[in-house]
Formats: structure tokens, sequence, C-alpha cells
């Protein structure tokens, strides 16, 4: 069943796809659908780059029936809007169909689709990929009985004494395998005695030191960006804390500058899960160089559009900071963080407890 798309609800997709602000989706949306309306009522196409053309379809007086009623009435004149997907969009849609290709039509075919009109003709079966499968016991016994015509010379006992050939032979293969198994898998102290030689002792024991154990840190990962996906919700999922994020951005902010723009399918590095406690340095500076990534940005594009949701992020990630460490946004006050900045932090931070 297809579902209504309204302005709304394609606001949550764009959010849900790309982590923008709700609101800020919300009038992307609207604005779309009015400017959509605004170039169909001044023109006869809109189209919409990679993705479609909307165009106008005249359609003139007609006559029809009221389906409630039977009675017969007039439909005026109007337009009927047509969308055309573009051919990247047909591709994808049709991709389930991409390996369905054209085959050349008999001249009986042809015939029969002349004689019932718009028939649709008979496709070719794709072959079966079992028909080249080794057959079982019952399609040789059904084989045998094929090439006499009607089996009478093979008696159903006989079919019965087969079937219990071949299910003993494959019993015994079975046991067989079984067997090698456990004689590859035997230690030393299982053999008999006779074939297990112990070495000769040295005369002098050397001083042994005690093994020290290696303690191996966590490695990081490479992970592929799925689709719609985004840090908060990659921490959430492999670090299980989504406040971590800036974390995660940290270990790749030099291929990927911009906090808010990673791509599905890029290849990012995921970092161990940190010990809140232990790596408390680490996670702090992380929180502060994605602050201060927001912040380079807006100034490196002080005309962006975008830069206003930009400072709210940056606020945002001073708040996550005393999510996980209570007390972080005073401790910024010192490190180059703006003072309206760390108030704003600090209502949010009133507001969410």
């Amino acid at each position: 069943m297809s579902e209504f798309l309204t302005p709304v609800r394609l606001a949550e997709r764009i959010h849900e796809k790309t982590g923008l602000d709700t609101e800020l989706a919300k009038k992307f949306s609207y604005e779309f659908f009015a400017i959509a309306r605004r170039e169909l009522k001044n023109s006869e196409t809109f189209s919409v780059h990679k993705f479609g053309t909307f165009r106008k379809i005249w359609i003139p007086v007609s006559k029809a029936r009221n389906p409630q009623t039977g009675e017969e009435i007039t439909v005026p004149a109007h337009y009927r809007i047509k969308f055309i997907p573009s051919p990247a969009v047909a591709a994808r849609i049709n991709a389930r169909y991409a390996n369905l290709k054209p085959y050349p039509v008999s001249e009986e075919q042809k015939e029969l689709a002349g004689s019932f009109g718009s028939a649709v003709l008979p496709v070719p079966e794709a072959p079966d990929p079992q028909d080249d499968a080794v057959p079982d016991s019952d399609d040789i016994l059904d084989e045998i009985d094929d090439d006499d015509g009607n089996g009478s010379w093979i008696s159903s006992h006989i079919k019965l004494l087969i079937i219990l050939g071949i299910l003993l032979f494959v019993f015994i293969l079975c046991l067989l395998i079984r067997g090698c198994s456990k004689k590859s898998d035997a230690s030393p102290a299982e053999k008999p005695v006779s074939q297990v030689t112990a070495p000769a002792e040295p005369a002098v024991q050397p001083a042994v030191e005690p093994a020290v154990p290696s303690v191996s840190e966590p490695s990081s990962e490479s992970y592929k960006v799925p689709a719609g996906s985004c840090y908060h919700m990659i921490a959430q999922e492999k670090l299980g804390n989504i406040h971590l994020w800036p974390y995660v951005y940290s270990a790749n902010a030099s291929a990927h500058a911009d906090p808010d723009f990673i791509l599905s399918g890029d290849v990012i590095t995921i970092p161990a899960v940190p010990d809140v406690a232990k790596d408390v340095s680490r996670i702090k500076d992380s929180f502060k160089q994605t602050y201060k990534a927001y912040l380079d940005i807006i100034k490196a594009e002080p005309d962006n559009p975008r830069n206003p949701i930009r400072q709210f992020r940056a606020v945002r990630v001073l708040v996550s900071g005393d999510m996980i460490y209570p007390g972080f946004i005073e401790e910024c006050r010192n490190s180059g963080v703006s003072s309206s900045d760390i108030d704003a932090a600090l209502a949010i931070r009133r507001n969410s407890k």
C-alpha cells in the first residue's frame, strides 16, 4: 500500500535521513511544494534535477458516469499533473527487472497476437538452476521406468531394495568420515604409549621468568556509512552513547571536516569504545575540537544559510559534553568558548533536567 506523503511527513523523513533540525526541514518541505505549485501554474513543466519532471496534461471536456447514481455527467476540461522520473530514478525503480531481456517473436506468436488483439504473448521461462543438480534416487528410478515405457520389468520390491542400498551406503560413508575426523583430532596423550617418546630432561633446568600477560588495547575499526546515517546514529550503534558522537567525529575530522556531512558509502574510522572514567581528557578534547570545527566552518562561509543551525549545534556539543561530565560547560569558559554560547548551553542543560 502506498503512503500518503504530506509536507510534515516529508520533513520527518528528511530529519530521519540527514539529522537536520525538524523545524528547518518543515520550512524546506513547505517551500518545496509552494515552488512546485507556483512553477506549474506559470509553465507547462517543473523539473527537479536527477529526480524527474512534473508536466501539465490538458484534458478536454468528456462524458462520464456517476458511479453512485449511474447518471451521465459532463466532466469539464481540466489539467492533470503527470510525473516522469529521470533516467536514474527510473533505473532504480526497475532495478529488480534489469535482468529481463527482449527476445525475438516467432511468426506463430505474431499470428496469435493478431487473432486476439492485444493478447499477451507467453514469456519463455528461465531455466531452473536445479536442472543441473544430481538427481536423487526417486528420479533415477523414474528414468528407469520411462526407458521401458511402462516400467513392467522392475517391480516395487526391487525399487525398495535399491533405495535401501543407497541409504546403507550413505550411512557407511558417514561412519567412515566421522572415524577419520576423530583420528585427526586425537592428541598425543590419546595415542598408544609405545608411540609417545618423552624428551630427555636437561641436566640443569634453566631459570624461567614468569610470563607477563599482554594487555591488548582495543583497536579501531573501519565502518561503511549506511544510507541516512550520521555521527549521532553511529555513536549510539557502535559506542552505545549518542552523546559520544563528537568522539567519533574527531577520529575522522582530517578526512571529513564538516561534522554534519558524511555520505552514505563513505568509509570512516570507529574508535574503540572509550572508558568514560579513564579517558576523560581525550573525550573532552573531542568535544572542544567539534565545537571549534563548527565555528571554523561558519567563519570560512559567512554567507552560508546553514550557519544558524551550525551555531546551534555547536552549542549542543557543549550540552552533550556536560551530559557525560557535569560541569563541562563551565570548564569551557577559559577554553575559547564565547560567553553567549556558554549561557545558551547552560539554559538548554537546565531545561533538559
